[in-house]
């Protein structure tokens, strides 16, 4: 029996690296998709009902000692994640295909899943266009996405759970309660001067727009302030990035286990990733370089993960630096993308004028507040759909929760897009909510510049050594002091947007 269970921990592992390896070679435009099929085949102990049933009795011995259980916990999460996809192999097959559908674009293609992340691009005609493109292609996949749904629901009832919620914190260990309520929390605290910068952003980029016709694509063009993007040039990115770690003493390339795809070739995917193949010792950042805040953001996330990704202990059992909590990998990577709120960094990195880096940083921290208040808003539309399924009242609440948190309309056809996978958006406010823990934590050490601060770097460093054991919560009580909340995020959030 013993050994049967480390096979299955082999087989995980092996799994990892293979999707790692599959999600890299996508990104870089070397292969096409893998069909889910290919996948499932790769480990298919994973996607038995039995194997979660017998995970879930391995973890209740009490002869495990602390590490055992984390592994077995891991594991156990990532077989939840299995069962479910076995039960969608086709459906996904079809949703693949339809999210990578192209939609015109200006003068070529943008695919289904990059237009719904946003494009950062000054012309407010052609994103209008494409909003409305891809308004039509989420509407023809709503059927598809509502028995994606569907799928995760019967998947909690056969592994025994009376709810999607129910299955997914008893496969992760991590309650979703505590942040219900902050989520709202964080939606009342920030209302005012959300409300009073997006206002301005909006009158700025869309002037002879009556404000009863601003829409989501006015919003989206709006957030990534396209009046200052000469200050934030594709060519700078790589330079400013770069130099930011190596101020810090965190080598890019963390000596060796990060390996930077910067070339520009067809078929690579918009944006930037970092992508573990065998972490620590293998992860690879992927990068389609673009200006603008989100060329700028989406760089910084990535290089910060690359470092939550390869500083870990290598004492540390291998399946628990492979698997994390996805919440201490997302908190590295946005302390990093959050440097752009910081006026400080944006006028030593980018040499910015004082009075456009206070500009940037506002509108940056405005991006991120509506961010995060979309997702906090979602939240408990998220636990409603994995409660009653894809219902059409549903959307018309959604709709509406969403209007008065981001306050313009359009949000229908995104009614199941930005649901799945169901209920991650608590990992996404744990990420940020643990970012600004430890933007605390370097303050308090290093003063309001840490990003120049080889002190900063090697108290990071220490952090994220027990990355991979600790969950994120653990992590920023252990190692910072703290316990992980998001008033602290709102608070800094409202003061960079007051400024």
């Amino acid at each position: 029996m013993e050994r049967s269970l480390n096979a299955l921990i082999g087989q995980a592992d092996a799994f990892v690296a293979r999707a790692g390896t599959d999600a890299y070679r996508v990104q870089a435009g070397l292969q096409d998709l893998p069909r889910p099929a290919e996948l499932q085949a790769a480990a298919p102990w994973l996607s038995e009902p039995e194997t979660f049933a017998r995970l879930t009795e391995v973890l209740k011995r009490p002869s495990l000692d602390d590490d055992q259980k984390l592994v077995i916990q891991r594991v156990l999460e990532l077989c939840a994640a299995r069962v479910e996809a076995a039960q969608a192999v086709e459906l996904d097959d079809a949703l693949g295909q339809a999210l990578a559908r192209p939609l015109p674009f200006k003068d070529g293609t943008v695919r289904v899943s990059e237009a719904f992340g946003g494009l950062p691009d000054p012309d407010t005609q052609a994103l209008a266009a494409l909003e409305r493109e891809l308004t039509r292609a989420l509407t023809e996949a709503q059927p598809l996405l509502a028995r994606r749904v569907d799928v995760a629901i019967d998947t909690a009832a056969q592994l025994g759970f009376p709810s999607v919620r129910a299955l997914k914190e008893a496969a992760s260990g991590r309650p979703l309660e505590p942040w219900i309520g902050a989520a709202e929390g964080l939606l009342q605290d920030l209302e005012a001067p959300y409300a009073d910068v997006m206002a301005y952003a909006l009158k700025k980029n869309a002037p002879d727009v009556k404000p009863a016709q601003l829409g989501r694509g006015h919003l989206v063009s709006a957030i990534d302030a396209p009046w200052l993007w000469p200050h934030f040039r594709r060519e700078d990115v790589l330079h400013a990035v770069t130099r930011t770690f190596e101020d810090l003493g965190l080598p890019p390339n963390a000596r060796g286990a990060v390996t930077v795809d910067s070339e520009q070739r067809p078929g690579k995917r918009l944006g930037a990733l970092a992508l573990p193949i065998t972490p620590p010792d293998s992860i690879r950042v992927v990068v389609q370089l673009r200006g603008g805040f989100q060329g700028f953001a989406e760089v910084l996330n990535a290089f910060g993960a690359a470092q939550a990704w390869a500083l870990v202990n290598p004492a540390v059992p291998v399946l628990l630096q492979r698997l994390r909590d996805p919440a201490t990998v997302r908190g590295v990577g946005a302390l990093f993308e959050l440097l752009l709120a910081d006026e400080g960094w944006l006028k030593r990195a980018l040499r910015l004028p004082s009075a456009t880096a206070r500009e940037a940083a506002r509108l940056f921290a405005l991006r991120t507040a509506t961010r995060v208040r979309r997702v906090a808003a979602r939240l408990p539309h998220g636990l409603e759909l994995a409660l009653r399924g894809p219902v059409a009242p549903l959307a018309e609440a959604m709709e509406d929760r969403l209007t008065a948190a981001l306050r313009v309309r359009g949000h229908a056809e995104r009614f199941l897009a930005g649901a799945l996978p169901l209920l991650h958006e608590a990992d996404v406010l744990r990420g940020f909510a643990l970012a600004e823990g430890l933007r605390v934590a370097l303050v308090e050490r290093c003063n309001e510049d840490w990003w120049r601060n080889p002190a900063a770097g090697a108290f990071l460093r220490k952090v994220l050594e027990g990355g991979g054991r600790d969950t994120a919560e653990p992590l920023s009580e252990r190692a910072l002091g703290r316990k992980l909340s998001l008033p602290g995020l709102s608070a800094q959030l409202t003061r960079v947007l007051g400024a």
